[in-house]
C-alpha cells in the first residue's frame, strides 16, 4: 500500500508489496511486509478520497484468498438498512417528513424526551446534537425521527442511557459528534424492530397519528422490501412469488446481517483496532492509544472500505484531519508474539486489556520497534 500524493491524495494497491501471509485466513488484515500508510498529515477530505474497490484495476489481490464473505455482504451493513428505513418512512408520510424538518417541532420533541428520561442534561445534550447533526449540520431530520421513536417506544431507563452516551460525545470533536449521531439513529431504528415497551404501554405523544409503527415500517415489511435499493440477491429469489414471501426472506437476511455486522466488528477489533491500542500502550503513547476509538477509527474504517469495499456498521467521519492519531502501520511495530495472541479464537473481538492469558505481562517483547516506517511513530508521534 503506497500513497500517491496529488492535491487530494489517493490510496492504491501495490500487490507486489504484500506477502503471502496476508492471504492467511487466520489473519484477514495482517501483512508483515505491507505498509499501511495513513493520512497522517493529509488535507481535509483526504480520507474521503480513498479509492473504492470498484474503481481499482481489476486485479486479484493476495488478500482475496482469505476472504470467505460474498462481496454483497461485505458492503452491506445494518446501518445502511437503518438509513434506508428512515428514508422510506419519511417518503411514505409527508406529515412525518414535514414534522422532522421543523425546528420548532424538533425542540418540542427534545424537551419531552428529556423530561421523560429525567436526565439533568437531556435538553442541552439533545439540542446540541440536533444543532450539529452528523457533525456537519446535515441529516437533522434523521435525528428528529430517532428522537420521536425513542420517546414513543423506549423505556425511561433506555432514554436516559442514550442521552448519557450522547452527553459524553456531543461537546467534543467532530468525530465524537458523528458517533453520537450514529448511536441515536441506530437506537431509534432498532426500536422499530424491537420496541422496548409492550404495545399497550407505548408512551402517548401528541404526534401518535404520524409516528411510524413497528408493524408498518419494519425493514422486513412487504412495502419496505419492495422499495429497498440494496436488497441482498439470493438464489431463492426465483421462487418468490408474493411480497409476503420476499418479506419472509428479508427477515432471514436481517438475522444474517446482524451476525455479519458483529463478526466484521470483531475482526476489525482483533486485526487493527485493539492491536493499535496495544501498540501505543506498550510504546508509551497514551494520547494515541486513547484516540484510536475517536480519530484513528475513521482512518481504519476508510482504509478497510478502500481495500475491500467492506463497510462496518460504524460510519466514518471522512473529513477527520486527526485520523493519524491512532491509525498507523502498527503491525510494522508489533512482533509476531503479539499476533500469536491476537489471532487466538478465544481472543476474537476482545479488548487487549481483557485478555486473561498471553497479553498480561507481554509488554515490550511484543514491540518490534517504537517507530514504524514511513513516518508512523509511537512514542515520538
Amino acid at each position: 500500500m503506497k500513497v500517491k500524493r496529488h492535491t487530494q491524495p489517493t490510496f492504491y494497491y501495490n500487490t507486489s508489496s504484500h506477502s503471502s501471509n496476508f492471504a492467511d485466513p487466520s489473519s484477514p488484515f495482517r501483512s508483515s511486509s505491507s505498509s499501511l500508510r495513513s493520512a497522517a498529515s493529509s488535507a481535509s477530505g483526504a480520507l474521503a478520497s480513498l479509492t473504492l474497490r470498484n474503481k481499482l484495476p481489476a486485479k486479484k489481490l493476495p488478500a482475496d484468498d482469505g476472504i470467505c464473505i460474498d462481496q454483497q455482504w461485505l458492503s452491506r451493513t445494518k446501518m445502511l438498512r437503518y438509513l434506508e428505513l428512515f428514508d422510506f418512512a419519511l417518503r411514505a408520510s409527508p406529515p412525518l417528513n414535514k414534522l422532522c424538518n421543523d425546528a420548532s417541532a424538533a425542540s418540542s420533541i427534545i424537551k419531552q424526551l428529556s423530561s421523560r428520561s429525567g436526565h439533568p442534561n437531556g435538553t442541552a445534550a439533545l439540542s446540541r446534537l440536533y444543532e450539529v447533526g452528523d457533525s456537519k449540520k446535515r441529516f437533522r431530520f434523521n435525528l428528529v425521527l430517532a428522537f420521536l421513536l425513542l420517546l414513543k417506544y423506549d423505556t425511561v431507563d433506555g432514554c436516559w442511557a442514550v442521552i448519557e452516551r450522547v452527553s459524553e460525545r456531543v461537546g467534543r470533536c467532530d468525530s465524537a459528534q458523528n458517533q453520537a449521531y450514529v448511536l441515536v439513529v441506530q437506537t431509534g431504528a432498532h426500536l422499530l424492530h424491537h420496541p422496548s415497551l409492550k404495545s399497550d404501554n407505548y408512551f402517548q405523544t401528541r404526534w401518535d397519528s404520524i409516528v411510524p409503527s413497528p408493524s408498518s415500517f419494519s425493514s422486513s415489511s412487504p412495502s419496505f422490501v419492495s422499495s429497498s435499493s440494496s436488497a441482498i440477491a439470493s438464489p431463492a429469489d426465483r421462487y418468490l412469488e408474493t411480497p409476503e414471501q420476499r418479506a419472509a426472506l428479508a427477515r432471514v437476511h436481517i438475522q444474517v446481517e446482524d451476525y455479519l455486522d458483529t463478526h466484521k466488528e470483531n475482526s476489525f477489533k482483533s486485526a487493527l483496532h485493539e492491536p493499535a491500542r496495544f501498540y501505543y500502550h506498550i510504546a508509551g503513547n497514551g494520547h494515541h492509544r486513547d484516540h484510536v476509538n475517536v480519530h484513528g477509527l475513521n482512518g481504519w474504517l476508510c482504509l478497510i472500505r478502500g481495500w475491500f469495499d467492506c463497510k462496518l456498521p460504524i460510519l466514518p467521519l471522512e473529513t477527520d484531519t486527526d485520523a493519524w492519531k491512532g491509525c498507523s502501520d502498527i503491525w510494522q511495530g508489533l512482533s509476531d508474539a503479539a499476533w500469536t495472541e491476537f489471532k487466538k479464537p478465544e481472543n476474537f473481538g476482545k479488548d487487549f486489556g481483557k485478555r486473561r492469558e498471553g497479553m498480561v505481562g507481554m509488554g515490550q517483547r511484543c514491540c518490534a520497534r517504537e517507530s514504524g516506517g514511513g513516518g508512523f511513530l509511537a512514542r515520538r508521534s
